[in-house]
């Protein structure tokens, strides 16, 4: 019953807008050949706040460089969660672990090019958030601000006392105004869960003065759903980010999409819709342009660069091309039409109906 009360409370009476509305775009630096790294210049009209992965330190200079150089503010991190569960980024982050196992001296040894340096930690059942503290001590005398990275735990964080009370530590234990990211590891089928820890460590958080986002609370799969907006309207939070419909775990060996396969996001339903093209790419543009989706996302394409290109023929059908599509059409979502949807609804169940059910209907309530 305490569950629902707390999805319900925002719906019973009028739920301020939030202060701010901030997507952070969780982007990881691969290569300078890569998909992301040859979007930054398309992105930079869009007042993002880009969180840095670094998972090779070869290229961190060429991505902080115009990172920051575009949107002005740089969180960085190393990721070294990408160490606990397979995905086709583990071994070079095993190397950069084994050159930087302590993550502060990193962060110290790049001053340049940080501006927020940002603690995570590894996927656990039973998270210590002591880890993160320890590394933001060593880094309040070099930064004016430092984040820290928190996994959400698998089951609620009152039932987990190393997890809670290393919590209750670490947001005592850093400077007023540090950020705290909520970041959720696993979202599909866990909807609940996820919802109780984000309001009751966001509450925690907020009430010691700090800015709070929720990370990746999305699961870009065809079944997936965006909950990021959600919770962040829900608990009146200073953002929401994600990898803009990347995959947190690519398989190894490569692991993108397969050849004429779009996933194109539905910002009306925050879902991921799939096309495909047996013969190609050519087949599942047509599949796509030709949905009662894409006819109804009209008026989105006027503002839309990619969309506008591919609805006027002038897209490639090559996977760079689509990858880049995808990305870009997603962000031009969030600040398009997920914006103005925040600053005309009153709750988030009004913002987003269906995530409200799901996570009602998963509380096993009546």
């Amino acid at each position: 019953m305490l569950l629902l009360w707390l999805l319900t409370r925002g719906t019973l009476a009028s739920t301020p807008v939030p202060a701010t509305f901030q997507y952070m775009w969780v982007v990881r630096g691969t290569g300078t050949r890569s998909v992301e790294y040859s979007m930054l210049s398309q992105l930079r009209s869009f007042p993002l706040l880009p969180l840095l992965e670094v998972t090779d330190v070869n290229f961190f200079p060429a991505y902080a460089t115009p990172l920051r150089r575009y949107f002005g503010t740089l969180l960085v991190d190393l990721p070294y969660y990408l160490l606990d569960y397979s995905n086709k980024h583990r071994d070079d982050v095993a190397a950069l672990h084994s050159h930087y196992p302590n993550p502060a001296t990193f962060f110290t040894s790049f001053t340049q090019w940080i501006n927020i340096p940002v603690a995570s930690g590894r996927l656990s059942p039973a998270p210590d958030y002591s880890v993160q503290l320890r590394v933001l001590q060593q880094l309040q005398t070099h930064f004016s601000r430092v984040a820290a990275r928190l996994l959400l735990p698998p089951s609620e964080i009152t039932q987990i006392p190393v997890s809670d009370s290393s919590y209750t530590n670490l947001i005592a234990g850093i400077p007023r105004g540090s950020i705290i990211l909520l970041d959720a590891p696993f979202v599909l089928g866990n909807e609940n869960v996820v919802a109780f820890n984000v309001r009751e460590m966001a509450n925690r958080a907020i009430q010691r003065g700090h800015e709070v986002y929720i990370l990746n609370a999305f699961d870009p799969e065809a079944r997936g759903h965006n909950f990021g907006p959600y919770f962040s309207f829900q608990n009146h939070l200073n953002g929401f980010g994600d990898l803009a419909t990347e995959h947190r775990w690519p398989a190894p060996g490569g692991g993108g999409a397969p050849t004429g396969v779009i996933r194109y996001y539905d910002f009306d339903r925050f879902t991921i819709s799939v096309f495909r093209g047996p013969g190609g790419y050519a087949q599942a543009v047509t599949n796509l342009t030709s949905s009662s989706l894409w006819q109804n996302h009209a008026a989105h394409r006027h503002n839309c660069r990619v969309c506008t290109e591919v609805a006027s023929a002038l897209h490639s059908l090559s996977p760079a091309y689509w990858k880049q599509f995808r990305i870009e059409h997603y962000v031009t979502s969030i600040f398009n039409e997920t914006r103005s949807r925040y600053a005309n609804v009153r709750s988030a169940e009004d913002l987003d109906p269906d995530g409200h059910d799901t996570i009602v209907r998963q509380s096993h309530i009546p």
